[in-house]
């Protein structure tokens, strides 16, 4: 498989598990909701690692795309942020739910982002046979990411969510 077709099986299946982590979250199904997110998140940290091992290096060196590789990077670190917060902030359920969408939003804009500007460029820049190893360079490290891609293994989803007695105020003296 070439490069394309191996990250738009990536995507979708991406984008599948988010969009059940959402629906699970809104429906209350809010400890499915964390499983699935765990799934989703160690699956979208592995592909951005192999892609920033595989993908982004020679996006840089052979088709020139310096900038655009920054910008995707940007947005990678962005992601992982957005997944962090979700796995360990102690959110609200609304807030969790809130930060859910926004992490989504973020990953489709950053799709957006390959398939129309990365993607085009390459397929211009590169052999299909090229494509084609650089789509089993990329499996071969979205394999290796994924053994790391998991959150510590000490790691515990935070289920802080203060009950109202728990909120001290204190009055100005």
């Amino acid at each position: 498989m070439s490069l394309f077709d191996v990250l738009a099986k990536q995507q979708r299946t991406l984008q599948e598990l988010l969009e059940d982590t959402q629906k699970q979250a809104i429906a209350g199904q809010r400890e499915l909701a964390h499983v699935t997110f765990q799934l989703a998140s160690n699956k979208l940290i592995a592909c951005m690692r192999a892609e920033h091992a595989t993908v982004y290096p020679r996006l840089e060196r052979e088709a020139g795309l310096h900038s655009e590789v920054a910008q995707a990077r940007r947005e990678h670190d962005a992601i992982e942020h957005a997944i962090n917060r979700l796995r360990v902030g102690g959110l609200s359920r609304e807030a969790w739910k809130t930060e859910l969408a926004s992490l989504i939003k973020m990953f489709e804009e950053h799709s957006d982002l390959e398939e129309f500007t990365l993607f085009p460029i390459a397929a211009l820049t590169f052999t299909a046979e090229e494509l084609v190893t650089l789509g089993e360079d990329f499996t071969i490290s979205l394999a290796l990411s994924s053994t790391v891609a998991d959150p510590a293994i000490t790691y515990e989803m935070a289920q802080f969510e203060p009950p109202p007695q728990m909120i001290v105020r204190f009055k100005a003296a």
